[in-house]
């Protein structure tokens, strides 16, 4: 078993772990064992400005480059990345407009570009089909029906319909489109990936799925990095709603690692991924990941002013998106409409 020796690192910069806790060194490490605990001290604080400076030149690089996105003033610029360029779909058909709230927190808030509504539903249209089924799922679903129809019992035996794989409850129609969304943004604008699709493991369609909204992994950084999120969808914006984001992303923080972390590494195909999955649960005993939380509403145009409603928070690394949508209600009906029927006449 490894001795080690711990030496402080001290309180600066949020993103060197999820928690300021002392940094720990093993003897294994040449470098750090041929210092005295003073000197490796200063290497360690000396690396990690050499770091901060590097990432902070390269996220204003990227910032500057696009037209469509305005100067953010900080590095938490960091957590999300810079706004899709075309030709993704986000940076097609939405603005976008970054701030530091006056209480610090981090704001990109998205707006619609008024001639670009139909090629948005069309791409919003083809994400829910994705996230709610695999091809497969969808091939298997339309073969149920069609040997159900063939022998005659759909209208005398509805149970043996096979149920449908969208969604008819509004509540769940809404807590699925904000959380797709916010899921298919953060792998356009980060260098994240999405292990599973969590919808296609849905024991009940018609009802919202529980633990955590999106657990989107940076697997190839270092430290590797996890974004939490957290999404809601709105018909009317609210500063309450705001509030329910943050303190829903205040209390995955309390509980430590991510609630869905097994969730997903148990739905992982890959048996190499799942297991990196896995191992970052251990990484987060040992103060070696980074954790980003990310809230995101989707709601009218007065979205982006509700922001002000976070007065303070616990959580550093911490970036709120909202979405601003003219009429919120009406694009939610036009995304789910006929979709199922839509998906499977394809199949045909």
């Amino acid at each position: 078993m490894y001795r080690h020796r711990r030496i402080a690192l001290p309180k600066c910069h949020p993103y060197t772990a999820q928690r300021l806790s002392p940094l720990v060194l093993f003897e294994s490490q040449p470098y750090f064992t041929s210092l005295t605990p003073a000197q490796a001290n200063v290497a360690l604080v000396n690396n990690y400005m050499q770091q901060r400076t590097v990432k902070v030149g390269a996220a204003n690089r990227r910032q500057s480059s696009h037209a469509k996105q305005t100067q953010a003033p900080s590095y938490r610029l960091e957590i999300l990345g810079k706004h899709p360029d075309p030709p993704n779909l986000f940076g097609v058909v939405f603005n976008a407009n970054d701030t530091d709230t006056k209480n610090a927190i981090f704001h990109r808030a998205l707006s619609e570009l008024e001639d670009k509504k139909e090629i948005a539903l069309t791409g919003i249209r083809k994400m829910l089909i994705q996230h709610h089924a695999s091809p497969q799922m969808w091939q298997a679903t339309q073969q149920r029906r069609d040997a159900i129809a063939r022998l005659g019992l759909g209208a005398s035996l509805p149970p043996l319909l096979p149920l449908p794989r969208i969604p008819k409850n509004d509540d769940t129609k809404k807590c699925n489109l904000a959380e797709t969304l916010l899921a298919e943004y953060l792998i356009a604008s980060t260098n994240t990936l999405l292990p599973v699709y969590r919808l296609h493991h849905n024991p009940n369609y018609g009802q919202s799925m529980k633990g955590d909204d999106v657990l989107a992994f940076e697997l190839n950084a270092e430290p590797i990095r996890i974004i939490v999120g957290e999404a809601k969808f709105r018909a009317a914006s609210a500063n309450a709603v705001v509030r329910e984001i943050v303190e829903s992303l205040e209390k995955s923080h309390k509980l430590g690692a991510p609630i869905s972390l097994t969730f997903v590494g148990d739905h992982v195909a890959d048996a190499a991924l799942a297991e990196r999955i896995y191992n970052c649960a251990v990484l987060f005993a040992l103060n070696k990941i980074r954790l980003d939380y990310v809230g995101f509403l989707m709601s009218d145009m007065n979205s982006a002013t509700r922001v002000a409603a976070i007065t303070s928070t616990p959580l550093q690394n911490l970036a709120i998106i909202t979405l601003g949508l003219e009429t919120p209600t009406a694009l939610l009906d036009e995304c789910y409409r006929n979709l199922e029927d839509e998906c499977l006449s394809q199949l045909t």
